[in-house]
């Protein structure tokens, strides 16, 4: 029911204590799990950086504060949708299925809005040009954020590691290849750390001076492994590197 700003930190913590503690969801991994840290840290993360409540690390990723313009459709009722997703060129595949290759490995940002119309809210394909810019900015900027900031670069990592597990997985790989992995797989598997798990985040309202308009950030992280495994393309040179890198049946591998 505002229709003014007024003082900007007694709306702003008007606003957080209307909104109270956000609520936050992880699925497909166990949420006590450090995969599931690495979700919720590189999304928090994302939305200070994108909310410009925190400086990016590095040079040429502005606040996609600063890349809104209260015009059009009205930023009045706008809900900037951003995420994170796996941005790899497709897989590769020998003919036996036995030698793959993932390449291009990288995270992009995706962007949609999401509008409310007489209290609904309203969810829509086409982003607005703000959120799309940013969204792209961010693709675009994202190796070296990777190396400015640890958690990006560990979120590709499990974006790496979750598509490798589908295709051991979704392949079975384990009895192409017979071989067994007690350790990883068996009845007595390696237990790994149980952290705990996150459950709320306190929320974090930010002002503009763009008329009288009003915006709500939202978005999440995003991988759909099967589905990059499933959109494997063959490849000749596959079964020669294979070949080639055979291990020797002379030497033995073993870890404790």
């Amino acid at each position: 029911r505002l229709r003014t700003i007024g003082n900007p930190q007694q709306t702003a913590a008007g606003i957080e204590q209307q909104l109270g503690p956000q609520m936050i969801s992880v699925t497909g991994v166990p949420e006590t799990s450090h995969f599931a840290r690495v979700l919720v840290a590189a999304d928090y993360r994302m939305k200070r950086v994108g909310m410009g409540v925190e400086p990016a690390p590095i040079r040429g990723l502005p606040p996609f504060t600063a890349m809104m313009r209260a015009t059009g459709r009205g930023m009045s009722n706008a809900l900037p949708r951003w995420w994170l997703a796996p941005d790899y060129e497709p897989l590769l595949r020998d003919a036996d299925g036995l030698a793959w290759e993932l390449r291009g490995a990288s995270v992009k940002a995706v962007a949609e809005s999401d509008f409310f119309v007489a209290g609904q809210r309203q969810k829509t394909v086409r982003p607005d040009a703000a959120s799309q810019k940013w969204a792209q900015t961010m693709t675009e900027r994202y190796d070296d954020l990777a190396l400015a900031e640890p958690v990006f670069g560990q979120l590709q990592n499990c974006m790496d590691l979750a598509i490798v597990a589908a295709l051991v997985v979704g392949e079975n790989l384990t009895e192409k290849a017979q071989v067994e992995l007690p350790m990883l797989l068996g009845a007595d598997t390696l237990q790994t750390a149980q952290l705990p798990a996150p459950k709320q985040v306190a929320p974090k309202a930010v002002l503009l001076k763009k008329g009288r308009n009003w915006m709500i950030p939202c978005g999440g992280i995003q991988i759909n492994a099967w589905e990059m495994v499933q959109q494997a393309e063959p490849s000749d040179s596959l079964a020669s590197v294979r070949s080639n890198t055979a291990v020797n049946s002379r030497f033995k591998q073993w870890w404790d």
